[in-house]
């Protein structure tokens, strides 16, 4: 069936030729035993005739294809991929005075990639992968599938996606950036190792820079004769003391920023002159910005004293600084574990999300009721009990500047003289 205005087939027909090309695929993988009789049922696609990037008709190969390599990449490249900002202080940290592995000669080099998202070319992808499980995996298979079989897989989820999704395995790196050290020789040594690197994969554009202060990940990073120092990193081209733009209610985001910008000023300064000039910062910025001095005291108080380290605001004891440091360093650890349980649960299909409406009063309150209330009556449920599942809630705001300002407009008459 042809259009005849475009000379096209029409979406209809194209998107059904695709499904059962894809079908005739996995029913060839079935009949030579590359994959069992109820992995091809769960993944056979069903004739739609809507597609959206939920259910489209490579979702339940994509979907397969992420609880089968997700695991298995995350084992083996977690200890060389930073997850975050946090994630890399820490684990730098741990490097420099925990292994004791931080010379007085020891360089930093940070890479950045500028051409990384062209280069997730759909036959690079499936070779990159399939070069990655041959490396890591002690026999040919993955689970009950061969090497091959999930080349196949990835061949027909990649070349019929109609919504293109990228798909990457990191190494020691944060998306298209790398950090490492070097202390095998000098720099000009290093200087060589990665031109030969250049010139090996001639088609990666990449920026490098070396030297013992460097700045990555919006931190400044330096080696002090064998001492890691490290502090927010200050971009002078733009403006010190203004706030993100922050869609949805802006009270409530700025809240969540405020946090989220203590808690990396802990991360990145190891001074405690550092952090405090830092924070002064922050509280000036929400002052300037016509947010309230209580406002600004009680999200402050708050996080000192989640931490129960209320002397620790207006203290410049290094020691004791050091102390409240490593305590962070914890609730980051118990923060990642959390994480990880929550991605279990979710994996599982045990992690249930609700949503409500907040216009006033106690969310604290409310929150409280509700777990309280769901614990008495599902305790000994087997899938909804606190041991097998998590619940979390989060809120939505009914009013919003466009509501209880914005005035439509009227709709467009003709006036008649």
């Amino acid at each position: 069936n042809i259009n005849n205005e475009t000379n096209e087939k029409t979406l209809d027909i194209s998107i059904k030729e695709m499904i059962d090309s894809m079908n005739s695929l996995l029913e060839k993988l079935k009949t030579h035993k590359a994959i069992k009789a109820d992995l091809y049922q769960q993944l056979v696609a069903d004739p739609i005739s809507v597609i959206t990037s939920r259910s489209s008709a490579t979702w339940k190969i994509g979907k397969y294809l992420n609880q089968l390599l997700q695991p298995f990449t995350d084992k083996i490249l977690h200890s060389t991929t930073f997850a975050d900002e946090t994630d890399f202080i820490r684990k730098l940290n741990h490097y420099a005075n925990t292994e004791r592995r931080l010379r007085p000669t020891t360089l930093f080099c940070t890479i950045k990639i500028t051409n990384f998202y062209t280069l997730d070319e759909h036959q690079n992808m499936l070779d990159v992968i399939g070069y990655f499980l041959h490396d890591n995996l002690a026999t040919n298979k993955l689970e009950s599938l061969t090497i091959q079989t999930i080349r196949n897989l990835l061949y027909l989820f990649l070349y019929n996606n109609i919504f293109y999704c990228l798909i990457r395995i990191e190494y020691f790196r944060y998306k298209d950036q790398i950090f490492f050290t070097w202390d095998k020789s000098s720099a000009i040594e290093l200087e060589t190792f990665i031109e030969n690197i250049r010139e090996k994969h001639w088609n990666v554009r990449f920026q490098k820079f070396i030297s013992t202060n460097v700045q990555f990940l919006n931190a400044s990073i330096e080696n002090r004769q064998g001492q890691l120092y490290s502090q927010v990193h200050c971009d002078f081209n733009m403006s010190r003391y203004t706030l993100p733009y922050l869609l949805g209610h802006s009270k409530s985001a700025h809240s969540d920023w405020l946090r989220t910008a203590l808690i990396r000023a802990v991360c990145y300064c190891t001074s405690v002159d550092d952090f405090q000039q830092e924070r002064i910062v922050l509280e000036l910025t929400y002052l300037i910005n016509a947010y309230s001095l209580l406002f600004v005291e009680t999200h402050v108080k708050h996080f000192f004293n989640y931490f129960h380290a209320q002397t620790m605001r207006y203290s410049r004891s290094q020691s004791t600084y050091d102390k409240f440091r490593q305590q962070w360093f914890k609730f980051v650890e118990q923060r990642y574990e959390l994480s990880e349980q929550l991605e279990k649960f979710n994996k599982n299909g045990r992690l249930i999300q609700f949503n409500y409406i907040y216009d006033f009063d106690s969310r604290c309150r409310f929150n409280r009721e509700f777990y309280r209330l769901w614990s008495h009556y599902f305790q000994k449920h087997p899938t909804l009990s606190e041991e097998n599942s998590e619940v979390i809630l989060s809120t939505k705001h009914f009013h919003s500047l466009n509501t209880l300002l914005a005035i439509d407009k009227p709709p467009y008459t003709t006036v008649q003289q």
